[in-house]
């Protein structure tokens, strides 16, 4: 999670968006869903009926995501719109997995 923290920062570095925002946690959540689901970005874009730049864009913090965009992105990731928007936990490995940090 901290390399998925930082992604959106990177790629944009004129523009400081902040780690606990919404357009952030819908980014790194919306990569840790579909990597845990083994889809790739062109076929989420596929699923949710987005280009797979779009998918792309998102996940880096480019570009906004509308409320109705953001209902389908969750059904094609099979969640509710919510789970894209839950604050970022982050396990200290040091810890045994027993640590969760929020961000």
């Amino acid at each position: 999670l901290r390399r998925q923290r930082q992604m959106c920062i990177r790629d944009r570095p004129s523009i400081s968006i902040p780690s606990g925002s919404a357009r952030h946690r819908i980014s790194v959540n919306m990569n840790r869903l579909r990597t845990a689901r083994g889809l790739s970005q062109e076929k989420l874009g596929e699923l949710a009926d987005f280009h797979r730049t779009y998918v792309s864009q998102l996940e880096r913090c480019v570009t906004n995501i509308s409320v109705d965009g953001l209902e389908r992105l969750a059904a094609a990731l099979g969640v509710d719109v919510v789970e894209l928007l839950q604050p970022l936990v982050d396990i200290d490995a040091s810890e045994g997995a027993q640590e969760l940090k929020f961000f």
